[in-house]
């Protein structure tokens, strides 16, 4: 797997969990913030979502990287350690 296949698998879930708000055209960011605009993640979300990577890359989400994601870049860093 490489570095744009995870980037890529995690902006397709961020795209899907935010309900429409991103467009499938709109490039999404490493340094955009999970909660704020443009993606705008509540706390239900981010857990969709987090439930969504543990699923579609068979990985178990480790519980202290969790209270560390900020932004996209913070998300895809902690998915390419839970891949291993």
């Amino acid at each position: 797997m490489t570095e744009d296949d995870v980037l890529e698998g995690i902006t397709r879930l961020i795209r899907r969990v935010s309900g429409g708000r991103i467009r499938e055209d709109d490039p999404i960011e490493r340094t955009w913030t999970i909660e704020q605009d443009p993606v705008g993640l509540d706390s239900l979300d981010f857990v969709e979502l987090i439930v969504s990577i543990e699923e579609e890359y068979q990985v178990i989400a480790a519980d202290h990287d969790l209270g560390a994601i900020v932004t996209v870049g913070d998300l895809e860093d902690a998915v390419r350690r839970w891949i291993g």
